[in-house]
């Protein structure tokens, strides 16, 4: 069984049989919604029960995943949206969307959501759509969500009633990992510290200090200190220190401060447990949403943590939106005592 996931104006869930009928009517039975796609106009309810089934059992065994869309406001199933993997690992999705709800964005807020809900939770990271070429609003919601055009082609209906020709287009997601400081990072460190200061931010988020320690040795013996409780400096808390490594070239994008328990003021009011920072070249391409879901892993499997507190100012929509995305609800805000608006958030793990 899926998860549900959801968007401000959507909730995304499995489809069953029961879903047959409104299925039917609202997107199954309508010429001009199934002559874009592979599968062929319905011809009554029962067709669409049988559908239903086969791509039940097709995710069952095919490690595939199939959401209805449903509205909020109304709780009306209008469309589908699903990934299938093919032999080349790439996840292949596909979407359908009532007639009546086309160019109202849903579509793309729908393909946005399960993007990240694939990335953040099953580590997945190349992506394949395609859209008919008399379709041309279909490759505009893959290009909002962020595909590339890559070339054109053909595809076959699935009863072999006609070919079409199509668009394909591609989403290839820069993996990145979560790694321990060592002395084998030192000049990239020393570069990732350079570059803030050189861009004019004089401290560094999520460092353990090091905006304000010269010697790189004596940054990793603090981080080894700092992550023992029998040998953690006073009014300080025990503290994981993670580099975001991007895969392909290795190069440091960012930096992640766990903290195992909230002992402090500061903490308690404002950092939470866990502190991020993304080097201000790498900013806005979503490294920051796998970086923190990698640490929300880390804190529910090798801390044993139920949920995790994090904190950011209201003016910083970029950090907000990646809290919010992560699951994060708001406890409350305050104002802090530099004037700004200070927002709290809890993440059930």
């Amino acid at each position: 069984m899926i998860e549900n996931i959801e968007t401000d104006r959507l909730v995304l869930r499995e489809i069953t049989e029961d879903d047959a009928e409104e299925m039917y009517k609202n997107w199954a039975s309508d010429d001009e919604v199934s002559k874009y796609v592979r599968w062929s106009t319905h011809k009554n309810v029962e067709e669409t029960k049988e559908y239903i089934k086969a791509e039940q059992e097709r995710c069952k065994n095919q490690c595939c995943y199939n959401w209805g869309i449903v509205l909020k406001e109304n709780q009306e199933l209008i469309g589908a949206i699903g990934a299938f993997p093919s032999e080349d690992n790439i996840y292949e999705l596909g979407y359908n969307i009532a007639k009546k709800h086309w160019n109202k964005g849903i579509t793309t807020e729908a393909l946005k959501r399960v993007l990240k809900y694939l990335i953040n939770n099953k580590g997945m990271y190349r992506f394949r759509c395609s859209h008919a070429v008399l379709n041309p609003a279909s490759g505009a919601v893959m290009r909002k969500a962020g595909f590339k055009y890559s070339h054109d082609d053909s595809a076959e209906k699935f009863d072999k009633s006609r070919c079409f020709d199509i668009k394909v287009y591609y989403l290839d997601i820069d993996k990145v990992k979560l790694v321990r400081p060592t002395e084998e990072h030192k000049k990239e460190i020393i570069e990732y510290k350079e570059e803030h200061f050189n861009n004019g931010e004089t401290r560094i988020h999520a460092c353990s200090k090091l905006d304000k320690m010269d010697n790189y040795d004596e940054w990793l013996n603090l981080l080894e200190r700092n992550s023992k409780k029998d040998t953690v400096q006073s009014n300080w808390t025990v503290t994981t220190q993670f580099l975001g490594v991007r895969e392909k070239d290795n190069k440091i994008v960012g930096m992640v401060n766990i903290r195992h328990e909230l002992t402090t003021d500061f903490l308690k009011n404002y950092a939470g447990h866990i502190g991020y920072g993304i080097r201000p070249t790498e900013r806005k391409k979503g490294y920051m949403t796998q970086m923190l879901a990698q640490s929300l892993k880390y804190c529910k499997n090798e801390l044993n943590l139920e949920k995790v507190m994090l904190g950011c100012y209201k003016e910083n929509v970029a950090s907000r939106k990646t809290i919010v995305n992560a699951g994060g609800v708001l406890e409350r805000e305050y104002q802090a005592d530099d004037g700004k608006i200070v927002q709290i958030y809890w993440i059930e793990l």
